[in-house]
């Protein structure tokens, strides 16, 4: 169990099963099938690994959440628990034997370790989409290990939606938060086989150690608000800009969420 987990439920039962969430479309009910799924879904990934067993292929949201979004809410909640208990389980039991596993997972493959941080910063995420900003939150989506993560795994996906929009023009800022390491936003020219700008590719990244490149700060704003920022939330404290309103909305486009 996580402390994202339960205060995630915590929230589920206090703003009731039809409030409506920061996710289009989705009211706490949704959410909490979707977290049940997730935790389902890495099981069904984890397991036959285990067993030396092919993976299976991950499947639709669509496809795992419909048993869990038929079920009472109470029954719901009671799921969330069972399966991320489960999850946590059999985990544990690969981790074990091999320490390094690594299984597919929506296309790239994913550590097994890593699906404990991937769910803890599911729920803590999906928490804020509840009830939005307070202090269990900021403690909850603070913590480095969270962004490392998100950006490990999903740092050229994270500004896929914005980049579409975008005029792919070479960017490249940091969002800076105190005691953290810089998250870099960028945009880099894609050239075709004649040299001719194509769409830029996008990205969001930890700035690397060492690096030699200067990267301008472009927002100061505290670790759980960038992370939210990131996911293309508006936290109520959206940090401090040193960039021109063009280039800010610019960035706050490509960080627009998918």
């Amino acid at each position: 169990m996580s402390r994202e987990r339960d205060a995630f439920l915590d929230a589920c039962r206090t703003v009731g099963p039809r409030a409506v969430s920061a996710c289009p479309g989705w009211t706490t009910h949704e959410v909490a099938a979707h977290q049940a799924a997730a935790c389902a879904e890495v099981v069904r990934h984890v397991r036959p690994h285990r067993a030396g067993e092919p993976v299976p292929a991950t499947r639709s949201f669509a496809e795992r959440e419909a048993p869990y979004l038929a079920l009472p809410f109470d029954h719901l909640l009671d799921s969330v628990v069972a399966e991320e208990e489960r999850m946590q389980a059999v985990i544990g039991a690969v981790l074990d034997d091999e320490p390094q596993a690594v299984v597919p997972w929506t296309g790239p493959r994913m550590a097994v370790s890593a699906f404990r941080t991937h769910l803890r910063g599911e729920f803590a995420l999906h928490r804020w989409n509840l009830v939005g900003d307070d202090a269990t939150g900021a403690s909850l989506l603070a913590g480095p290990d969270l962004t490392a993560h998100g950006l490990a795994e999903l740092g050229t996906i994270l500004p896929r939606a914005g980049a579409a929009a975008d005029p792919g023009d070479p960017l490249r800022v940091a969002l800076r938060s105190p005691g953290a390491e810089d998250v870099v936003v960028e945009v880099t020219a894609a050239d075709d086989a004649a040299g001719r700008s194509a769409t830029g590719r996008a990205g969001a990244r930890l700035r690397r150690p060492g690096e030699g490149e200067t990267v301008p700060v472009g927002l100061e704003l505290d670790a759980a608000s960038r992370l939210l920022v990131l996911w293309g939330r508006r936290p109520a404290r959206p940090g401090v800009s040193r960039l021109s309103s063009g280039t800010l909305r610019r960035v706050q486009h490509l960080l627009a969420g998918y």
